[in-house]
């Protein structure tokens, strides 16, 4: 953070993934309504809020989360609640390395895994009734 000589935040700075470092700065922002009064127009300010235009990543649901694919990811499994969430959250880091897993509960890591990550009935019947070839056995 950097202070102006009154003590209050002008800037923040954010290290990237990269180890690059970037400077916010507090930016202003208003909410106004256009005024008008015959020929004359008049702007009025309705209110205004000062902020440093980060977007804050440090939670996001599992199901906000679909279809991205994070290098560093930590993720919290102590509530896992529907079939298929788990797979959808783990998947979603793009190495083994770059993944972290929280887990506070009291029961097990394997029983709550047992018990919390199960298929859909419908996934598990798709995957018996089909059979499968991997393109890498395959000769063309």
């Amino acid at each position: 953070m950097e202070k102006s000589s009154g003590g209050e935040i002008e800037s923040v700075v954010v290290k990237k993934p990269s180890g690059m470092l970037s400077r916010v700065g507090l930016q202003t922002y208003e909410l106004s309504e256009i005024a008008a009064s015959g020929a004359d127009a008049e702007q009025i300010v309705l209110a205004r809020y000062y902020q440093f235009p980060l977007k804050l990543a440090y939670a996001i649901t599992i199901h906000k989360s679909q279809g991205m694919s994070i290098p560093q990811l930590i993720c919290d499994i102590d509530r896992i609640f529907a079939k298929g969430q788990l797979y959808v959250a783990l998947s979603r880091a793009t190495s083994l390395a770059g993944l972290g897993v929280i887990y506070t509960r009291s029961e097990p890591l394997l029983r709550y895994l047992q018990r919390s990550a199960s298929a859909d009935e419908a996934v598990v019947k798709f995957y018996q009734e089909n059979e499968f070839y991997k393109i890498s056995d395959q000769k063309i």
